[in-house]
């Protein structure tokens, strides 16, 4: 399963050469990134998807995405899930009866398609996305600092 997050093309070369900063939110929703990434272009920017695969994440450092919960994107999230009949309110009222402990970034990206993880993720681990087309417009490569003696990663689209 791929995490996405859309940002400004011109990161790319920065997010190419030192990964993606800790506190990055993602959602495990195509049709959500494309939503972000249309903020983006609405911003003045070219837009760009990355994807993670979330098995190259420590789920230690996954949390949920507060301000997804507390003040949804509704037009976005009835697009991406079966959240139809579903209100503002009562996604809140669901994340509110959950326990303490059921309030992860997994209730969190099912509830309202967004988690926030806290760690930096290397360039190895994120593939760089045409938004336009979902093409894949940078391969990741094993960091040329690295002393890590591990094989890269292999993507499959």
């Amino acid at each position: 399963m791929y995490l996405y997050h859309a940002t400004a093309q011109r990161k790319v070369e920065s997010i190419a050469e030192n990964g993606l900063h800790a506190q990055s939110y993602f959602t495990p929703w195509e049709d959500m990134a494309d939503y972000y990434a249309d903020t983006v272009e609405d911003e003045g920017d070219e837009a760009v998807i990355l994807a993670v695969a979330i098995d190259d994440l420590d789920k230690t450092l996954m949390s949920p995405d507060l301000n997804a919960v507390y003040e949804p994107i509704m037009s976005a999230i009835r697009d991406c899930a079966d959240h139809n009949l579903m209100s503002e309110e009562d996604i809140i009222e669901a994340w509110e009866q959950l326990s303490e402990e059921g309030r992860t970034a997994e209730a969190s990206m099912n509830m309202v398609g967004a988690m926030k993880y806290d760690g930096v993720i290397e360039p190895k681990h994120i593939l760089i996305l045409d938004y336009d087309e979902l093409k894949l417009l940078v391969q990741p490569e094993e960091p040329k600092h690295s002393k890590e003696s591990d094989s890269a990663v292999s993507f499959e689209m």
